[in-house]
């Protein structure tokens, strides 16, 4: 039992082009076309074409979402309209594009690929202006951060010298005074010694 009862009504029709295509040649140039019959598979998609009447448009997007490998699930009845109205116009630049040696069918979606491949060039400059920017930023960053811890530590350096200069003379102070009260204790001592033996 098919998925859909119209995949039996397709059946028959995928042989179709192969005949067609060997009917249509002309009979001095006949060429023998390596073409099989191809099956045709039901696709689910809940929630697509609830109006029903956008299948074209949603099998060119399906057509054009597979060649460039982006994700379908983008298309939506939300954004088919849009895409209906841009499938027009590029066809009609198409038909109407003055440039004849360019002409082929699919010509619009080469210049969208080079289109991408333009804005995916030009994001590409950006990032890498920006990274330089950024790299720059940071280095100017680290050497005013050296320079400022630098200066802190020179800082912090001559605090603490100071403060053990300071430490030294108040220390070496208080040994003067020590040692100026004991020689002033020895000169008594010695004065009292001295007038007492005499």
């Amino acid at each position: 039992m098919p998925l859909r009862s119209g995949i039996y009504s397709l059946s028959p029709i995928s042989s179709k082009p192969i005949e067609t295509f060997q009917a249509v040649q002309s009979s001095d140039k006949k060429k023998d076309f390596n073409v099989k019959q191809y099956t045709v598979s039901y696709v689910p998609m809940r929630g697509l074409n609830t109006s029903g009447n956008d299948c074209g448009a949603y099998s060119l997007k399906f057509i054009e979402c597979h060649l460039l490998g982006l994700n379908f699930s983008l298309v939506n009845d939300e954004n088919i309209q849009e895409a209906r109205h841009k499938i027009a116009y590029d066809l009609w630049e198409a038909a109407n594009d003055e440039r004849k040696s360019e002409n082929h069918l699919f010509k619009w979606i080469d210049e969208a690929l080079i289109d991408e491949i333009r804005t995916v060039d030009a994001k590409h400059e950006r990032v890498a202006q920006g990274h330089t920017k950024l790299e720059e930023r940071v280095m100017e960053n680290v050497k005013s951060e050296f320079a400022r811890v630098e200066h802190e530590m020179s800082q912090k350096l001559k605090e603490k010298v100071n403060m053990e200069i300071a430490r030294v003379e108040t220390e070496m102070k208080q040994k003067l005074k020590i040692a100026a009260v004991a020689m002033v204790v020895v000169g008594a001592v010695v004065g009292i010694w001295t007038s007492l033996t005499v």
